[in-house]
C-alpha cells in the first residue's frame, strides 16, 4: 500500500581528518544528513489494531572529534 511506502532518498555524509605528523593527535569535522531528507528509518503496521507507525531518521548533524592515541 502507498502508506506503507516512501520514495527514493539520498543521504549525504561526509568527514574531514588531519592527523599529527607524530601520527598522535587527531581532529575530524563530520557531518551526516547534510541536505537534512526526512525519511522514515523504519515503517511497520498491526493489522490487529489496524494502526501504522514509523520512526524518523536521524536529522542533520555535525560535529568535531578531537583524539589522543597513546
Amino acid at each position: 500500500a502507498r502508506e506503507d511506502s516512501q520514495d527514493p532518498y539520498a543521504i549525504v555524509n561526509a568527514s574531514v581528518t588531519w592527523r599529527s605528523p607524530d601520527e598522535n593527535y587527531s581532529v575530524r569535522v563530520f557531518g551526516t544528513n547534510l541536505t537534512g531528507q526526512e525519511y522514515y528509518a523504519a515503517m511497520n503496521a498491526s493489522s490487529n489494531f489496524g494502526a501504522r507507525y514509523a520512526s524518523w531518521g536521524m536529522p542533520r548533524q555535525v560535529g568535531i572529534e578531537v583524539r589522543r592515541d597513546f
